[in-house]
């Protein structure tokens, strides 16, 4: 074997270095789901604990995110969407309702 023989030497290192991340986390849904959460999550370390920004994020991506999943993960696609509408409620009723003061 010759090092012209490996994938990332001898033709496209981007496509080689995709399909092995795709085959490692178990397909592409899996890899979707997975770099999605850490995007919410870079959301909410941003926003210093902070909700509001992640919550809008995900309402607004997560809807269309249900159409773009495979048919076996859409169930778990709409479960987050009504997390994060929960989380909504939540900082609305936290806002207006359970702060004790009205500005």
């Amino acid at each position: 074997m010759q090092i012209g023989d490996s994938c990332y030497f001898g033709g496209d290192a981007l496509s080689c270095l995709l399909d092995q991340l795709v085959a490692a986390f178990g397909g592409e849904a899996l890899l979707g789901v997975l770099m999605g959460g850490v995007i919410f999550a870079v959301f909410w370390i941003a926003s210093e604990g902070d909700l509001a920004t992640p919550t809008v994020a995900l309402i607004l991506s997560g809807t269309v995110t249900i159409a773009m999943v495979p048919a076996n993960y859409q169930r778990i696609a709409g479960g987050v969407v009504l997390i994060g509408i929960a989380a909504a409620l939540f900082q609305g009723m936290q806002k207006y309702v359970l702060s004790g003061t009205t500005q």
